[in-house]
């Protein structure tokens, strides 16, 4: 086990070398001139040109691509993320106050998710082509059909406008501040219970039927029927014996939504007001603001691969038949 863990520890800093050569090639090549357009905004022609010859000499921008990307690296090997460009606040910073919003959300969502299609997947392959798994079929997969953002337009128009029940912008009221600690919490519920059930509600067909089709091969497998006979309840056959040996594809999928924890939503943040890393990732790509898309992109990358990792070492204690040598 230890030396299996330091063979990927070692063959992950290769494959993050590669995915920030290329992120950072596709970033600069892009087209426009971050220094530019900061600078368009100033009105006055000559403090226009001292500005945008500051900010090309403060963030190398007159430099090859290959010396950028070496001082780039130098700086993210002592964990220095640089400054945006956009407005020189400190990209640690921006990426910390945007970080808490996305993660509430999509932890949230993803929680909830599993809590309700995990059960309605056992069910549906407990009573497989019964009334249950037919119409849940039915009505998950017509939820699933709806793009996220037009359940959320009915929703905010239902729930926000028209029976005025739940608040959909921002992620606070505008007396936050004035409330106890348990109105606080309350308040930040009510903002974000919209946005979760939007985020929400496309995955549960994917969860559910990802766990009743994985549960169908399970139980016709020998030693279900072997469990049955020595007069086991079907629902401990079933949940013990059944979904326990469907954990290996289970984890996989779980090692692939991780990642989206940190993936704000740039259209829902957007719709809903919300101060997200979707927002923040967005507002990068358009500002041409390459300190910031690079620490985003690489965050996510560092994220994707170490998840990677821990769901291949749980294999082992998922399965025992998984030998990491």
């Amino acid at each position: 086990m230890f030396e299996y863990l330091v063979r990927r520890l070692l063959l992950l800093i290769p494959t993050l070398f590669g995915i920030t050569i290329v992120v950072f090639t596709i970033v600069t090549l892009a087209p426009g001139d971050p220094a530019a357009m900061r600078a368009s905004d100033i009105m006055d022609p000559e403090m226009s040109q001292r500005i945008q010859e500051d900010l090309t000499k403060r963030f190398d921008l007159d430099k090859p691509i290959h010396v950028r990307y070496v001082k780039w690296l130098g700086r993210l090997v002592t964990l220095d993320l640089g400054t945006s460009m956009s407005d020189d606040n400190p990209i640690f910073d921006k990426i910390a106050n945007a970080f808490w919003p996305t993660f509430s959300v999509n932890a949230a969502s993803v929680f909830l998710a599993f809590l309700i299609s995990v059960p309605i997947g056992i069910f549906a392959a407990a009573r497989r082509n019964g009334w249950f798994d037919r119409t849940s079929g039915v009505l998950l997969y017509g939820l699933y059909s709806v793009p996220s953002y037009v359940g959320a337009l009915l929703l905010v128009y239902w729930l926000g406008v028209k029976w005025d029940l739940l608040p959909f912008s921002g992620m606070y009221s505008d007396d936050y501040h004035t409330f106890s600690p348990m109105a606080k919490f309350f308040d930040q519920v009510s903002h974000m219970t919209i946005y979760v059930v939007c985020v929400m509600y496309g995955a549960l067909a994917f969860y559910s039927r990802f766990v009743r089709q994985n549960l169908l091969e399970v139980i016709q497998q020998d030693y279900m029927r072997t469990a049955r006979a020595k007069g086991l309840k079907e629902s401990v056959v079933i949940v013990k014996h059944g979904f326990r040996n469907t954990l290996i594809p289970f984890l996989t999928m779980i090692g692939l939504i991780v990642p989206s924890l940190i993936g704000g939503s740039v259209i829902l943040e957007y719709m809903f007001s919300w101060p997200g890393l979707g927002r923040l990732f967005f507002n990068a790509i358009q500002q041409r603001d390459h300190p910031m898309v690079m620490a985003l992109s690489t965050a996510t990358a560092v994220l994707v691969l170490f998840s990677t990792l821990i769901v291949d070492l749980l294999y082992g204690f998922v399965d025992p038949r998984v030998s990491h040598r």
